[in-house]
């Protein structure tokens, strides 16, 4: 009896170790990634747990388990993109320093439905109203006395620009290729994110108008030329040009949604500037639009400044200038300039006491 107690007993202390560790390893997945076994996880905060968070970077990889150091953890085709939200599970109370990045791991929950580990790449997203609306674009043929005025800018224009009117506004016309299945498709895409799905508004504005800014390269024209890309180029060409381009795009991007934009030149003694802007109705929203713009970008409403009324129509500027930017940042600091309404092929001059 003794003899087969010998035997008996070492095999059942085996099988209940394996047990054991079996039941650890399905508690904690954490603790066994692709065949290997991982030390515990440091301390955990949930203190935020439930929580959206919004990505700062783009391309980010994500990982089975928070190792930068091991290949075998990072997930195949899944990355987190710019601006794309996540909920927070967890992250480490540990900070880690890797490469010249300093910061904390965080498991979070991704778009897909995936679980996975990201390093740092991640900001609190604030508790957004809902998004302003904003008018659609209705086409409004002009007229009589009021086309007579918006095509009084023809010698203004031609002296500070070098260029006819009328080639210049055909030349943004053509360029401006909103129906253009790779403006549309993209416009769609970006326009939808951190909730702003539905009617036109200022949510989609900002998704678009962050996009755009993101790895935004400046290239001159060709020697002696003035040259204006079209949208789908610039997109095609991963956002590079100078300010007509930034402006063609823009306004392409917002006339892709529904939105009414137009796209302005301007003028001081130093030089020439293109932007674009979009309309935002009689004015009376825009204690709502401050407000949102102010939460979203972390700044004071009283910086938000880059608004312009013509006619009882107030302008919101979508250039890049400014900081932190964001729309309705500064304008260009010019004398006078031309808008051109693209839809109604017809332009007209502004002065700088048009600022609101």
């Amino acid at each position: 009896m003794r003899s087969v107690l010998r035997i008996v007993l070492p095999m059942l202390a085996g099988a209940v170790l394996l047990y054991t560790g079996m039941q650890i390893l399905q508690a904690s997945p954490d603790d066994l990634i692709s065949g290997k076994e991982r030390p515990p996880l440091p301390c955990m905060d949930e203190s935020l747990k439930g929580k959206t968070f919004y990505a700062t970077g783009d391309q980010v990889r994500m990982r089975t388990y928070p190792d930068a150091s091991d290949s075998t953890t990072i997930i195949p085709n899944l990355r987190l993109m710019k601006n794309d939200t996540v909920k927070l599970l967890r992250k480490s109370c540990q900070r880690f320093t890797i490469g010249q990045r300093t910061g904390s791991w965080h498991e979070v929950l991704h778009p897909s439905g995936q679980v996975g580990w990201v390093f740092y790449y991640l900001e609190l997203q604030p508790e957004l109203p809902p998004p302003p609306p904003l008018p659609r674009c209705r086409y409004v043929e002009q007229s009589g006395a009021v086309a007579s005025a918006l095509r009084s800018a023809g010698d203004w224009y031609d002296k500070n620009f070098g260029n006819t009117h009328q080639k210049s506004l055909m030349q943004l016309v053509e360029a401006s290729n909103y129906t253009d299945p790779i403006v549309r498709s993209l416009a769609g895409r970006e326009a939808v994110k951190m909730r702003a799905a539905g009617a036109f508004n200022l949510g989609q504005v900002c998704n678009l108008h962050d996009y755009a800014l993101k790895k935004w390269g400046y290239v001159n024209d060709p020697a002696r030329v003035e040259y204006v890309a079209k949208a789908s180029e610039t997109i095609q060409n991963q956002k590079t040009g100078d300010c007509d381009d930034f402006a063609v795009l823009m306004y392409s991007l917002v006339s892709a949604i529904g939105g009414d934009a137009r796209i302005s030149y301007a003028c001081n003694d130093y030089g020439c500037h293109a932007f674009a802007e979009v309309y935002i109705g009689d004015g009376e929203s825009l204690p709502e639009i401050r407000n949102y713009l102010a939460i979203r970008y972390g700044c004071s409403p009283t910086e938000i400044e880059g608004f312009r009324a013509e006619n009882g129509r107030v302008w919101m500027n979508l250039d890049w200038f400014g900081q932190p930017k964001h729309p309705a940042g500064i304008y260009f600091n010019w004398d006078e300039g031309v808008a051109f309404y693209l839809y109604n092929r017809q332009y007209q001059p502004f002065q700088r006491s048009e600022m609101l």
